[in-house]
């Protein structure tokens, strides 16, 4: 379904979300994830390979979940620099019309007249 979403849709849908007091609450409960773990990563000593690969698998853990928190604004910031873009083009596309409708003079000596 994004994939039919223009730009225009994506960045109110992602502005809508990053304003929704939903996005507020999990955020909150994703940032808490990721500050206990890095906690428990930080002060559990580790003496077993068995415990070591435990530690690389909450990295792992800690890391997507701040890539989760992340995502929704920089989607936003690439959809708004879409918009951006395609109101940039449209603008010089209309300033390519606006100027192959004038009929300039063929002779340059009109123009000091």
């Amino acid at each position: 379904m994004v994939a039919k979403l223009t730009a225009h849709e994506r960045k109110r849908a992602l502005e809508a979300l990053l304003q929704s007091s939903g996005w507020s609450i999990l955020r909150e409960v994703i940032a808490s994830q990721v500050h206990n773990r890095i906690q428990q990563l930080v002060l559990t000593p580790l003496e077993t390979l068995d415990q070591s690969l435990a530690q690389e698998y909450a990295k792992g853990e800690t890391a997507s979940l701040q890539l989760v928190l992340e995502m929704p604004k920089t989607l936003f910031e690439q959809a708004s620099e879409e918009v951006l873009e395609a109101n940039e083009k449209e603008l010089a596309n209309d300033d390519d019309s606006d100027t192959s409708s004038i009929d300039y003079p063929e002779d340059t000596e009109d123009w000091t007249r």
